[in-house]
């Protein structure tokens, strides 16, 4: 699958399930579930290629902020205080839930 990126745009993509590669050109990256990358495009195309089936994933572009990004598991924030207490506030419950729906 190719998808079209705005030139003025970063891409984030995170794997939630299977594997594959993302990437442009000579700029591959091989991800699998829980994993993400990042890529500044410049106006290219990203291609998304599926090693597993199934293979879910979504894809964010939106303008670069260039600000510090920390991560940890499915969190993205700007520092590690920040980080610490969006997992405090997770593993208490503060967050709520979602129930999988699927659809055949």
């Amino acid at each position: 699958m190719d998808i079209p990126v705005n030139p003025e745009q970063n891409v984030f993509v995170l794997v939630i399930d299977g594997e594959g590669s993302f990437g442009a050109d000579d700029d591959i990256v091989e991800l699998g579930p829980d994993q993400a990358a990042r890529f500044s495009m410049g106006g290219r195309c990203i291609r998304a290629r599926a090693s597993t089936s199934p293979f879910h994933f979504v894809v964010f572009s939106g303008q670069a902020l260039n600000e510090q990004v920390v991560f940890k598991g499915p969190f993205a924030m700007n520092t590690d205080e920040q980080i610490e207490r969006v997992v405090q506030r997770y593993q208490s419950g503060e967050m709520g839930s979602l129930s999988p729906y699927y659809q055949d």
